[in-house]
């Protein structure tokens, strides 16, 4: 099955639609994985998410909204703006990712990106905000911070930050 032949004029969604949406407020676990979209794209959860393989091409936005406790990837995704509205959930994103730009309301945070990264504002979330340790990293290429970061943790690594983690010193 290709996802994307569901588009276009003989598709199931025809040209001129604005947004995808993947769930609901009462929708279990969602596994997203193997996908490319050119629109912006939300999933909505009441449990765990696990973001496989997804690209969201033309400076679209990726939108995750759970009550769970959990978002996790099992993949590459890429896209040039995540919003993550789960203040609940223990979020953890791994190096391989590429993402431009991520705004997240969340219980904690734990990114490595491949690649340079942002930290601004991703449709109406505003910086990254968390009430345990928020870790973010790149890899390679500079972590600008354009909004806020904060959380309510006390531990001296309440919030650890690492521009070209991968990078020789120089």
């Amino acid at each position: 099955f290709n996802p994307n032949s569901m588009f276009g004029v003989n598709g199931l969604f025809t040209p001129g639609f604005s947004k995808l949406i993947f769930g609901s407020a009462t929708t279990g676990n969602v596994v997203l994985d193997d996908y490319t979209f050119n629109q912006d794209t939300q999933i909505k959860s009441n449990n765990s998410v696990t973001l496989g393989e997804i690209k969201i091409e033309n400076d679209k936005s990726l939108e995750v909204t759970t009550t769970g406790n959990s978002i996790t990837d099992a993949g590459v995704v890429e896209v040039t703006n995540l919003a993550i509205n789960a203040s609940n959930a223990d979020v953890v994103l791994d190096e391989s990712n590429k993402i431009g730009v991520i705004a997240a309301n969340v219980k904690s945070l734990n990114l490595q990106n491949a690649q340079a990264l942002s930290i601004g504002i991703v449709k109406d979330i505003s910086g990254i905000t968390s009430t345990n340790n928020i870790n973010i990293a790149t890899l390679n290429g500079d972590l600008t911070i354009k909004n806020h970061i904060s959380t309510t943790s006390t531990t001296t690594d309440a919030i650890v930050i690492n521009a070209g983690k991968n990078s020789s010193a120089g």
